[in-house]
């Protein structure tokens, strides 16, 4: 395979039709970030869009009388589907989970990826076709299997000192050697876990670390990193309730899945992982 890159990203706005769905949302949550991503951009080959379609989804879209889901309606109108001469896919996906990042939809994504590296991203992250560019050529230079984009605060946060979906550029070959990303992190066995405060969440998300133990299990050699000590980018979250217990519940999802998939290695495995990370600033 050429150095190339797959963007795979996610895109809906939950229980809206063509008719209700908001299109300057839209422009300036996704279109625009994206424009701003594929600027520039050396090595992007194509972009796939993964649109949540899944019957009685609380955050799927809803498909028109001719099956027709808004984003994919409106990507076509508003791009044409392209953008910076990229080509963009988009892919809807029936079978989506209880998790709105969605293992089974980044595996769908996946599936169709046919470049050397698939990067998967979520528009909140602020990120330039520049710094992309970057982040692939330490890639190559580092001889990296997988490179995240640190963000604000990430020195305050042990779950941001790891390459997390909503910014991570992985070899792709790595990931299909182990199907994917596990559809256990979907939440839907509706595992709960206790929190350090005692509240209560569900067991989901973090397909990404989990992904990473897997691997380095497996590849003694797995080497990986985190760009951006010097400029962390921006992280434009909506700070919802849904998402304060989505990342208020990460540190102690890592620790779970540390002891499922290893239980005898669970401290070994951690020091494993954590001992390997490189750190890299943007030029």
């Amino acid at each position: 395979m050429k150095k190339h890159c797959t963007l795979v990203t996610r895109s809906f706005q939950p229980q809206k039709n063509i008719v209700n769905f908001d299109i300057l949302l839209f422009k300036k949550r996704f279109l625009q970030p994206l424009q701003k991503l594929t600027s520039k951009n050396q090595y992007l080959k194509e972009i796939i869009v993964l649109i949540n379609g899944e019957t009685d989804n609380q955050f799927a879209e809803a498909a028109d009388d001719n099956g027709q889901f808004p984003t994919v309606f409106y990507l076509q109108q508003l791009t044409n589907l392209a953008i910076n001469g990229i080509a963009i896919r988009p892919i809807v996906c029936k079978r989506w989970g209880l998790n709105v990042g969605s293992a089974s939809a980044l595996n769908m994504g996946l599936q169709n990826v046919s470049t050397d590296l698939v990067m998967f991203w979520s528009a909140e992250m602020d990120i330039s076709g520049r710094q992309m560019n970057q982040a692939i050529d330490v890639m190559y230079q580092e001889k990296l299997n997988l490179l995240g984009f640190l963000r604000d605060d990430w020195f305050y946060h042990p779950s941001r000192c790891i390459p997390q979906n909503t910014a991570a550029i992985w070899k792709t070959k790595n990931l299909k050697k182990i199907d994917g990303f596990s559809e256990f992190c979907n939440g839907n066995h509706q595992t709960m876990i206790t929190l350090e405060d005692g509240a209560q969440a569900l067991l989901a998300g973090m397909e990404d670390f989990h992904a990473l133990i897997q691997l380095s299990a497996i590849k003694k050699n797995f080497s990986w990193g985190m760009i951006g000590s010097n400029r962390p980018i921006k992280w434009n979250i909506n700070q919802n309730k849904r998402n304060q217990l989505k990342i208020k519940r990460q540190e102690t999802v890592m620790n779970k899945y540390i002891k499922l998939l290893k239980p005898k290695d669970s401290i070994q495995i951690y020091n494993r992982v954590f001992k390997k990370i490189q750190r890299y600033e943007f030029q």
